[in-house]
């Protein structure tokens, strides 16, 4: 599967793109939280595109395929995304440009197994979403 996510990737961002995969962000913010105003996040993908733009990819994993999500689920996480483009704006990265993009993997056949104590699945699948797209 990740190497099918590569290929994709490369097609939609171009053969040359360059793939960093968990890029840990940070900004301060004018809201204190647990006594800090410091908000931390982890871009689960960003890629570069051809051109030096920047998307941002996330991933969201689900035994329910992605069009069964709540809808406040789905906010959350498009503001999720915004979050990323704004601190990365904050670094003075251009995102103009930029994409936002969830990747729902489902899970399909989840079952706990009592014995060896751990879950197995039959298989897994994604979708490419384009957030702005939706």
């Amino acid at each position: 599967m990740c190497q099918k996510l590569k290929a994709d990737l490369k097609r939609k961002h171009g053969e040359n793109c360059i793939i960093y995969p968990e890029i840990a962000v940070t900004c301060l913010t004018q809201q204190k939280v647990a006594g800090s105003n410091r908000v931390y996040g982890i871009i689960d993908l960003l890629v570069i595109d051809e051109q030096g733009m920047p998307h941002i990819i996330d991933y969201k994993t689900s035994t329910k395929p992605y069009n069964k999500f709540h809808d406040t689920k789905k906010l959350s996480y498009t503001y999720q995304l915004a979050v990323y483009e704004r601190i990365l704006a904050n670094y003075g990265i251009r995102t103009d440009e930029s994409t936002s993009t969830i990747i729902p993997i489902q899970i399909k056949d989840m079952k706990y197994d009592r014995d060896n104590k751990r879950w197995t699945y039959d298989s897994i699948s994604y979708n490419m979403l384009d957030e702005r797209q939706e």
